[in-house]
């Protein structure tokens, strides 16, 4: 919620939560994706155009809040 609020309050910059999963690194080598798998939500989150702002999104697309 932390992150509608800023959205809210400071037009000038986007702010987006991503989730990237449970991922197989180095700490959590139990994770169930692979590291690729990962980067899925942040590559999209880095690549979102002007004016997406306020989302909470995974590697499957945008989550509910």
């Amino acid at each position: 919620m932390m992150t509608t609020q800023y959205a809210r309050a400071i037009e000038q910059v986007q702010f987006n939560l991503v989730d990237p999963g449970y991922t197989a690194t180095d700490m959590s080598p139990e994770g169930t994706q692979t590291l690729m798998e990962g980067t899925d939500a942040i590559v999209a989150a880095a690549q979102a155009g002007p004016g997406v702002t306020g989302t909470f999104t995974d590697r499957f697309g945008v989550v509910p809040w």
